[in-house]
């Protein structure tokens, strides 16, 4: 049979069956009607520790970039209107050294942040510089850059304080 023939022998079959239905015109295949689209909330994926802390990570490193582009800026508007008496241009210049004592602080925030991020690649992150044991998660979470565990600091404070009085009864 020919493709021609197929379908006048369909069309056939179609005709007869829209004689017997009653209705003039061909039947369509039944639609199936999808079910209504239910709204469905999606649940907020939980974070594994390592991904939450790399994210905390690059929040502070951001905030910290953020505050230097800030200091720098305003530090730039002050030489353009640096002017008065000495006791100004005093203040001005206390002002100046502060805001580099911070900027030390914040430079080496950073490097603590990026050594952090370093160790995290290298599956070394959460380990104690000191000892080797692991850092509390706790420490980690509160202190997301800490190099070491709370008794290995807790010992390098302790020795800073005495070598603080031994060098105070010296003095």
């Amino acid at each position: 049979m020919t493709a021609e023939k197929k379908t006048r022998a369909t069309k056939v079959k179609k005709d007869a069956t829209s004689k017997k239905t009653g209705s003039a015109a061909p039947r369509k295949a039944a639609v199936k009607k999808s079910p209504a689209k239910k709204t469905v909330k999606k649940k907020s994926k939980k974070l594994s520790f390592t991904e939450m802390i790399v994210n905390r990570l690059m929040e502070e490193k951001e905030k910290i970039l953020h505050d230097v582009s800030a200091k720098i800026r305003a530090e730039s508007n002050v030489h353009k209107r640096e002017s008065g008496d000495i006791y100004d241009i005093a203040s001005n210049e206390r002002e100046r050294e502060l805001s580099l004592t911070l900027g030390d602080r914040e430079r080496k925030k950073l490097a603590e942040i990026d050594l952090a991020l370093e160790k995290i690649k290298n599956k070394s992150y959460g380990e104690c510089e000191e000892c080797g044991e692991p850092v509390a998660e706790k420490r980690l979470e509160v202190l997301p850059f800490t190099r070491v565990c709370v008794d290995c600091q807790s010992r390098y404070e302790r020795d800073l304080r005495i070598r603080g009085a031994a060098d105070d009864d010296e003095g």
